[in-house]
């Protein structure tokens, strides 16, 4: 486990350059936050709620929405995609050590970097401008798990971005993909159980979903540990997925470049 944790913290460490070009990131990316209360609170607040969600969960979901969003997005592809078109990505499959491990383990680094300087900060911007909500022990608990899920999950929708390089000269196509459901399946909008018709129904059970939808239930107090079945599922799933292509693209490899 040592070069794995020592990828982590070198991608940690290296971030820690960039703080203060990251504090103006999370400064726009706060003003997002705010817009999409401020829908909410004009939507539901003549009725006084939407589905099964009041106004005052609607408003601390978009802003817990927009931490969750903040510390689970991913580098487009990993960079998988760069080092196919360098040719670097040859000698990185002769290293001794697992090639899915290394590439996740480097940009857990990110997440972690994220966890703590563009979540947070964001977190107690909006604590301190629209209040906030301190879970009771159970869920608190919970939530640790969540976000590991949600994190992990995240990492493996994008390494299955890179992952395509070595097919493809251009991941874009599916970058795009990721991207559109990141911001319309996810639950960092609106949540995704409150959709109308079959999309209520079906997109719960989203990958996507795990990304913030049930971070977001298990923080409101509006679900227990059965939110992280589908979470658990699909991190399963989707290491199998990423873990079966690698051993595919090690055979299909076609450097572009270098």
């Amino acid at each position: 486990m040592r070069p794995y944790w020592l990828l982590m913290t070198k991608t940690y460490r290296r971030n820690l350059q960039y703080r203060v070009a990251h504090l103006v990131d999370t400064v726009g990316s706060s003003i997002f936050g705010y817009i999409n209360i401020y829908i909410w609170m004009a939507a539901a607040g003549p009725i006084g709620k939407v589905g099964n969600y009041s106004v005052q969960q609607l408003v601390l979901w978009a802003a817990f929405g927009q931490v969750m969003y903040n510390a689970v997005r991913w580098t487009i592809g990993l960079n998988i995609q760069l080092a196919v078109r360098s040719g670097d990505v040859s000698l990185e499959l002769l290293r001794p050590i697992d090639f899915f491990g290394y590439v996740i383990s480097r940009q857990a680094g990110d997440h972690l970097y994220g966890l703590l300087y563009r979540a947070a900060p964001l977190y107690l911007l909006y604590a301190i401008t629209i209040g906030y909500r301190i879970p009771p022990l159970p869920s608190l608990l919970l939530l640790i798990p969540s976000f590991a899920l949600a994190a992990y999950v995240g990492l493996c929708l994008g390494y299955l971005e890179g992952i395509s390089s070595f097919w493809t000269t251009d991941i874009r196509w599916i970058s795009y993909f990721n991207m559109v459901f990141l911001t319309a399946a996810s639950g960092v909008q609106v949540p995704v159980d409150i959709l109308p018709g079959v999309l209520g129904r079906v997109l719960p059970f989203a990958p996507w979903a795990t990304l913030v939808h049930y971070p977001n239930r298990i923080y409101l107090g509006l679900q227990g540990w059965d939110a992280l079945l589908v979470p658990a599922v699909w991190a399963v799933l989707l290491t199998l997925i990423c873990r079966g292509l690698t051993t595919l693209a090690r055979r299909h490899l076609e450097v572009q470049g270098g």
